[in-house]
């Protein structure tokens, strides 16, 4: 009785698994429209609008000049790690974009955040050349 008792369930678990994996398979199936449509909207924000959009929602005042760049920025950090968090999400959702300029805190004048983004044009972009070092002063 043993060994029949071990065969149905080895039956019953195959029979499970089977019907698991078909399960699995067409709810896969049924979530490739929304997959898609997740993508398109993914690939709407390499444009200005999409860009904006996306900064507007975050809460950061977006201009756009007429180069095509887009100035975001925000009055005030009120919570510096979820606002630096905002502008890693621009930067990383705004794939048509690359950061010209970027500054956070208090030392970057009337806005506590701003950053520029301008359109990608495929070239790659020159790290620009650390400053020379300061000047050591005489030891008396």
């Amino acid at each position: 009785m043993n060994g029949k008792l071990q065969t149905a369930a080895l039956v019953l678990c195959y029979l499970l698994g089977t019907a698991l994996f078909g399960l699995a398979g067409y709810l896969a199936w049924q979530a490739r429209p929304a997959v898609s449509a997740a993508l398109h909207r993914a690939a709407d924000l390499a444009d200005r609008a999409g860009c904006r959009r996306l900064a507007e929602g975050l809460g950061l005042a977006v201009t756009a000049r007429p180069d095509g760049t887009l100035r975001l920025s925000r009055r005030r950090l009120e919570d510096p790690v979820r606002d630096l968090g905002r502008a890693s999400a621009v930067i990383a959702g705004c794939r048509g974009f690359r950061v010209v300029r970027f500054c956070a805190g208090l030392a970057c004048g009337k806005d506590q955040l701003h950053l520029e983004l301008r359109p990608h044009d495929g070239t790659p972009t020159a790290p620009r050349p650390a400053p020379p070092p300061a000047a050591k002063g005489a030891a008396g």
